[in-house]
């Protein structure tokens, strides 16, 4: 899975790209327990100081991608009427993850992302759970919006519904 690009003579370079994809898995498969803060921000660091910055940024998104495409394997929806906080829950769930994985780039965001303009790896990440969970030709946006739909309708007729996952859901709609 790794681009091994890196020069012959930067062995540790190599080590420190493998290290913080096994992290993000960790993070991914919540045994991020194991993990020292301070050994993942120095990979970060090994990677920028010697100007693989961009590898390290292309690398990093390719990690997250293919944890939120595991993460959706993994969602299955027990019943249509739980939608919303299923999703919701999931949301909040992975949005730590994405924070997390944020606080350990913060040396690549300020030395690299910011001078470059790219969109933050947060932000990446955001969007790629918007793509794969609620791409618009997807089963999972249509259950969605009909639940949404639903709970307009009993909302109208005066009847009780889950208006914090819905106001959540609306707004992890609208990264």
């Amino acid at each position: 899975m790794l681009n091994r690009n890196f020069t012959q003579n930067n062995r540790e370079q190599e080590e420190s790209l493998k290290r913080l994809e096994n992290a993000i898995n960790q993070i991914f498969n919540k045994q991020s327990s194991k993990l020292s803060y301070d050994e993942l921000y120095h990979a970060v660091y090994i990677l920028v100081i010697n100007r693989q910055q961009e590898q390290l940024y292309n690398e990093t998104k390719l990690f997250l991608e293919n944890n939120i495409k595991m993460k959706i394997k993994g969602f299955s929806i027990i019943c249509q009427e739980k939608i919303l906080h299923e999703l919701l829950s999931l949301w909040r769930e992975v949005n730590e993850m994405f924070v997390g994985i944020k606080s350990i780039y913060l040396f690549l965001n300020k030395n690299y992302i910011a001078s470059k303009k790219l969109p933050t790896l947060l932000f990446i990440s955001r969007n790629l759970f918007s793509k794969y969970f609620l791409n618009e030709s997807g089963d999972l946006y249509e259950k969605l919006m009909n639940e949404m739909m639903d709970s307009f309708r009993k909302d109208r007729n005066n009847e009780i519904i889950d208006k914090v996952s819905l106001l959540g859901i609306s707004s992890m709609m609208v990264i």
